[in-house]
């Protein structure tokens, strides 16, 4: 019997590392049966932009693709030289999801993986007003309750930025905790320190979006561009207007959500099963 218990943790080993290789496969079998094609984009406008209780879905105003912000003015609460890179909220801008064939379902789990030029802009966490240009992760998904990623750590200022939430206790319920329609993921509130032009980018291999059906979502993503104090007119480069393609940003480890939960819950069972062993 007490030989038996050095191996304990290597047998824990074998089978969290074996669970997460069966978690792996299910995902490759899942990419044969993927749900509705999604699009996932950033809004630097968030206006008509809602998820709430009443109604129950969700919604997007107009879509624009670049967007020139005055500040300081009644959306933007930046003052040149004053507030410059204080941590505090300036202006929100939105990563949404999109469904073309109709209404995106509600999510069970999300990641988005977005940069951002941060000479211009940081992420921040607070706003002045105390939450109505704060940074909120969880749009979609309100009473989600496990996240990983950048958002647990704000400011954010190297940037890319990763956000990310899923149902770990709690159960997913459309119209309580989780809401269906075309609208807001993720809103970003934005620490402005300097005028210019912000390429807000989203990465091609770290976002994913699941629902209850077939998971994940097959997804297309488009960049936006926010003008502060500056024009969205893009100066020509060779003749040919252009923007900074996404190989150009650092690249990023990815690690999925469900992935590290699997770990995790398998790792606390086996080390309670080790104390209890050893206590016998």
């Amino acid at each position: 019997m007490m030989k038996a218990l050095p191996t304990a943790p290597a047998a824990a080993l074998v089978a969290a590392l074996a669970l997460l290789g069966f978690w792996a496969m299910g995902q490759q079998e899942n990419a044969l049966a993927q749900g509705s094609p999604l699009v996932m984009e950033i809004d630097p406008e968030t206006t008509g932009n809602t998820c709430a209780p009443s109604p129950t879905d969700c919604t997007l105003g107009p879509i624009e693709q670049c967007y020139e912000v005055a500040c300081p003015s009644t959306e933007c609460t930046w003052d040149p030289g004053v507030n410059d890179f204080d941590d505090i909220s300036d202006y929100v801008i939105d990563v949404y999801i999109d469904d073309l064939a109709g209404s995106a379902p509600a999510p069970i789990d999300y990641n988005a993986w977005v940069y951002y030029n941060q000479n211009i802009v940081h992420i921040a966490n607070s706003s002045p007003d105390g939450g109505a240009i704060d940074t909120d992760g969880k749009i979609k998904m309100p009473f989600a309750d496990f996240g990983d990623g950048d958002e647990r750590g704000l400011p954010d200022s190297d940037g890319n930025f990763i956000g990310g939430w899923m149902f770990l206790a709690a159960t997913p319920n459309p119209g309580v905790n989780t809401y269906i329609g075309d609208g807001p993921l993720l809103r970003l509130g934005l620490d402005i320190g300097a005028p210019g032009v912000v390429t807000l980018s989203l990465d091609t291999e770290g976002p994913s979006y699941s629902s209850l059906g077939p998971t994940p979502h097959p997804l297309t993503f488009r960049s936006a561009r926010l003008a502060i104090n500056d024009s969205c007119a893009i100066p020509p480069v060779g003749g040919i207007a252009q923007l900074p393609p996404l190989s150009d940003w650092p690249s990023r480890n990815y690690t999925p959500l469900g992935g590290l939960a699997a770990v995790a819950a398998i790792t606390l069972v086996a080390g309670g099963w080790y104390a209890r062993r050893r206590l016998s």
